[in-house]
């Protein structure tokens, strides 16, 4: 399924930010130094930023949202897989 062009530069246009000091920003397409710093010292080939929340892009209530979280949260600690906290934060102009 193709993803609707204005939901699509919404992604494009929001920050991922890893919670750190000081706050890791990402952007797609944008490259970072700072994240391939942290990936060669995790001994990382690649990362991924991966949410619970609003899945499909469909709002859900905030109790569903938690409950989609922690099972993340439980899923990724159980794998052993290094991670990192953080949240997207989307352009306010560009949401459709």
């Amino acid at each position: 399924m193709a993803l609707d062009p204005d939901l699509l530069a919404a992604y494009q246009d929001s920050d991922y930010v890893v919670y750190d000091k000081p706050e890791l920003v990402l952007k797609i397409g944008v490259p970072s130094p700072r994240l391939d710093a942290l990936l060669e010292k995790e001994r990382a080939p690649c990362a991924a930023f991966v949410t619970a929340a609003n899945p499909r892009s469909k709002p859900r209530a905030p109790q569903e949202n938690a409950a989609a979280l922690a099972g993340l949260d439980q899923l990724i600690a159980a794998s052993g897989y290094p991670s990192r906290r953080g949240e997207g934060r989307e352009d306010r102009k560009s949401v459709v």
